[in-house]
């Protein structure tokens, strides 16, 4: 998988910015309206968004994933540009919505056509974010990795049943998976059974993803239509960031 380890700091940077964006959005909604998350958020978003957070029962905008906040944003955008004009400008906006097709990036990266000058360019368009929303990367990442040490052991045996479940089990019941691949995945099941923490199992899936036999693996799975370790990165890093 190429590219692989910008990938993964994609992820923990827009990560990274989910609180920060919390928080300015917190601050300022507010003062669009008094009944501010009916206005600005549950009447700017998608049916099927209301639909998930009527049924999460989410009642706060630090509940919400990036893709989440970064829509309410560009869809109060105007608004708050009427109130803070000199913060809320039009280069601004298109920052915002480049940040947001970074995100929709990472939802459903598609390696084969990201040069890795673009992701330079995505590096440098979330450090601009960064700074609007009143943070920096590396502050923001050192805050998220403390705030990922609590609940380190329930953490680590959600990612251990995500990867069992969703591409260790199907594949070792596969009876068209090669018996070489199967005992990689029989060796992957065990080391992942040693583990003790949830950051070790951020860096088993960080090397697995880098390494020459994943890609090995990652085919033979192709050719059987098996779920692949590639196919639920983005639950990965849910569970991993924000559990």
């Amino acid at each position: 998988m190429e590219n692989v380890k910008s990938l993964l700091k994609l992820y923990e940077n827009l990560h990274a910015l989910n609180k920060p964006l919390a928080d300015l959005l917190n601050e300022l909604l507010p003062s669009l309206s008094p009944d501010w998350w009916r206005a600005c958020v549950m009447e700017k978003i998608d049916v099927q968004d209301v639909e998930i957070i009527n049924r999460r029962g989410i009642i706060s905008l630090y509940e919400l994933d990036m893709g989440f906040l970064l829509k309410i944003l560009i869809r109060n955008w105007q608004d708050l540009s009427n109130l803070y004009k000199d913060k809320f400008d039009s280069r601004k906006e298109k920052l915002a919505r480049n940040v947001r097709d970074i995100r929709n990036f990472t939802a459903h990266p598609s390696e084969a056509d990201v040069a890795s000058a673009d992701f330079i360019m995505y590096f440098e368009n979330l450090q601009r974010f960064a700074v609007f929303i009143g943070t920096n990367i590396a502050d923001a990442v050192e805050m998220l990795y403390k705030e990922n040490e609590k609940n380190d052991r329930e953490k680590r045996n959600k990612l251990f049943d995500l990867l069992n479940t969703k591409v260790i089990a199907p594949a070792l019941n596969c009876p068209g998976l090669i018996q070489d691949i199967k005992e990689s995945v029989e060796d992957t099941f065990k080391r992942l059974e040693k583990t003790n923490t949830a950051k070790d199992i951020y860096n088993w899936f960080y090397d697995a993803l880098d390494a020459r036999r994943g890609r090995q693996v990652y085919d033979a799975f192709r050719d059987n239509n098996l779920t692949a370790f590639e196919d639920i990165i983005n639950e990965f890093f849910d569970i991993y960031w924000r559990s």
